[in-house]
């Protein structure tokens, strides 16, 4: 299962640090996968959950490419992402969404399969709660690193 840090969160919440380049790096540095947000305004790409706050050029997100889970903000970033054979995916609020790896980025944790993608965004689970995810694909959490030490 790969572990897939949420925003470059490890071990909780640090939204000062969410979607800085070296925020990114750090998690990445520790083994992670990353899920980002990208958006794209006037021509050029940003980090950001809800606004386009960092700065990120076309060259460090290929540099990273294998390790980025990109969630696309608007229109603009899934072409981008697409015209540049980046990981990505957008929703809003579906159950179900495909990833374009071909993954299932799964919202709906009563339909969880071999292809899944779980985003246990901002809470850690128990053990016997964790247990019924183990045969998914990905989980992407702020807390990863606990996550890891009960795999």
């Amino acid at each position: 299962m790969i572990l897939i840090s949420h925003r470059g969160n490890v071990d909780g919440i640090t939204q000062d640090r969410e979607n800085t380049l070296s925020y990114i790096e750090e998690a990445i540095q520790l083994g992670y996968d990353v899920e980002i947000d990208l958006r794209v305004k006037d021509g050029k790409t940003f980090l950001g959950h809800d606004t386009p706050d960092h700065p990120v050029s076309l060259e460090w997100l290929e540099e990273r490419k294998h390790k980025l889970w990109i969630h696309t903000k608007d229109v603009q970033a899934l072409v981008f992402c697409k015209e540049n054979n980046l990981k990505y995916f957008f929703h809003e609020k579906e159950e179900q969404t495909l990833i374009s790896n071909g993954l299932i980025w799964t919202h709906d944790l009563d339909n969880v399969t071999r292809y899944s993608v779980i985003p246990l965004i901002s809470d850690k689970l128990n053990l016997k709660d964790f247990s019924k995810f183990k045969n998914c694909y990905a989980i992407c959490s702020d807390f990863v690193k606990h996550y890891e030490n009960i795999l």
